[in-house]
């Protein structure tokens, strides 16, 4: 399950060498996927996960509704804006 965290920080490391920073977008909601687990939805209408995984993935924030509300609006890396870009 770590293979998207590792594509990512893979993405932020190419990007520095090449010049590109990953594009980042506002986050405009949540939803939970098949496996309930917390995914954000950006204002480019691609989706990125944002588990709570200690220590892996420290983001209690996710844990509650209002601290999930008080996120709306942060900004997030977007890996398939970078793909696509």
């Amino acid at each position: 399950m770590r293979l998207p965290l590792l594509i990512y920080w893979h993405l932020r490391l190419v990007s520095t060498m090449v010049g590109k920073s990953i594009p980042e977008q506002p986050i405009i909601g949540f939803h939970q996927d098949e496996e309930m687990h917390w995914v954000a939805d950006l204002q480019c209408g691609h989706t990125r996960h944002v588990r709570h995984d200690p220590p892996w993935q420290n983001r209690e924030w996710v844990l509650t509704l209002a601290l999930r509300r008080s996120r709306i609006g942060f900004m997030l890396g977007c890996k398939k804006c970078f793909e696509i870009n």
